[in-house]
């Protein structure tokens, strides 16, 4: 993703402007494979999602949304909208913090109906369960989805 989503002018001044980012390699010593996709960037969607995680954050630490695998540009900035309109619903002055888990369960529920992928789909599914914090989200977090669907 560094040479290819990272690396488009209109997501870095997006980043650069709303964000502070952050990486961690969950495993250096596992080979990424680059697979060819019909799009022609090199890398199939969702290659590497054992090892490669988008984390959208609030400034609390507040995983708002997070997504497994490789994003291409396109996909990339589908997920950095959903979860900017999502930190917008979660964090409007009118909920109350015990209404913004529902919120959020609800909108990564409708947000798997839509999805493309097995893997975006289960990984929507599985955030819809659970509240986390940057602090508490294991790298781990979705290694149990099977890129196969199985």
């Amino acid at each position: 993703m560094r040479t290819v989503t990272f690396s488009n002018p209109e997501i870095i001044k997006t980043l650069n402007a709303e964000f502070v980012c952050a990486w961690v390699n969950k495993r250096p010593d596992e080979p990424f494979e680059h697979l060819p996709d019909k799009a022609g960037c090199g890398l199939a969607m969702g290659a590497g999602f054992t090892n490669v995680t988008s984390v959208f954050c609030a400034s609390d630490g507040t995983v708002i949304h997070a997504m497994p695998g490789f994003l291409s540009i396109i996909d990339f900035k589908n997920h950095l909208n959903f979860a900017r309109a999502l930190h917008a619903r979660l964090y409007d002055p009118r909920i109350r913090g015990g209404e913004r888990f529902a919120i959020h369960a609800d909108a990564h529920l409708k947000a798997a109906e839509r999805a493309g992928t097995f893997i975006q789909i289960a990984a929507h599914r599985e955030q819809a369960l659970k509240w986390m914090w940057t602090d508490v989200m294991p790298l781990t977090f979705f290694d149990r989805i099977s890129p196969s669907g199985g």
